[in-house]
């Protein structure tokens, strides 16, 4: 009789542990449908910010944060991660692909099923990679990071010379950028864009909390006009850099030649043989 008190007992716990996973999850599931816009801005802002504040403290090693370079972050998350990219992601593309509803709602296993469902995800893919961040997200991220952070920034220098810097500086590390994104948003999307519209947001901003820990660590830190700071891009990823030395360290393979080290003091590009 004991034995079988516990195992009815434990049974029942089991069933009422599932039951709150239901409730909860259909909690999720109904605010996500009918708050698609709150959820999305939320959770962009705060692991935009959060990532920044990863970075700083515990790659960096910071002993203060950087509160005008976090504000960036923070505002690019609230902005355009939250607004523009559900706008994009979401309104958009429901209207451009009238097959991804349906085929966020569909079981897993019947996804793969559906040839049309999957070609639509591919171009949604495609889309996003290749034409929204190379001509919008990126744009957008110097664009606010010249605005708060440059040495023309927008409470000392017209919208047109910020622009004009900022753009400038994303022609200089388009091609390291770009490589950086598409290494890992390429089979992040192909997950997100299998999911219902309401939840891509959300997802996707998970996913992207590492993506942004990224982009802080690469491009958080503005450096002043005239200081090598296009050296990351041509030699990315491997980069050390020694910031109590006005020397620069940069490791790279070259393609006939054994690992070498490039020293660059003051600007000047030398290379021992």
């Amino acid at each position: 009789k004991k034995y079988h008190h516990e195992y009815k007992r434990g049974t029942h716990d089991d069933s009422r542990n599932e039951s709150y996973w239901k409730q909860t999850k259909g909690f999720v599931s109904r605010f996500g449908r009918t708050h698609p816009v709150i959820i999305a801005v939320f959770t962009a802002t705060t692991q935009t910010a959060c990532a920044d504040v990863v970075v700083q403290k515990w790659v960096e090693d910071r002993e203060e944060i950087d509160k005008p370079r976090l504000f960036v972050f923070t505002a690019f998350g609230f902005f355009y991660l939250g607004y523009i990219q559900y706008f994009i992601w979401v309104v958009m593309f429901r209207r451009m692909f009238p097959l991804a509803d349906a085929f966020g709602e569909m079981l897993w296993r019947d996804k793969f099923r559906s040839k049309k469902g999957v070609q639509s995800l591919c171009q949604q893919v495609l889309i996003d990679n290749f034409i929204t961040s190379p001509l919008v997200f990126f744009p957008a991220f110097y664009i606010t990071r010249q605005s708060i952070q440059g040495e023309r920034n927008s409470f000392n220098s017209s919208p047109r010379v910020v622009v004009h810097d900022a753009l400038h500086e994303y022609r200089i590390n388009f091609w390291g950028d770009m490589k950086t994104l598409w290494q890992m948003w390429i089979a992040c999307d192909a997950f997100v864009y299998s999911l219902p519209l309401w939840a891509r947001v959300p997802m996707g901003q998970i996913l992207s909390f590492a993506y942004m820990c990224i982009v802080s660590f690469m491009r958080g830190r503005v450096v002043p006009k005239g200081t090598p700071e296009v050296l990351s891009e041509d030699h990315h990823p491997l980069h050390l850099h020694n910031h109590n030395h006005p020397l620069h360290f940069h490791i790279h393979e070259l393609p006939h030649d054994p690992l070498s080290v490039h020293v660059i003091p003051n600007q000047t590009h030398t290379s021992p043989n």
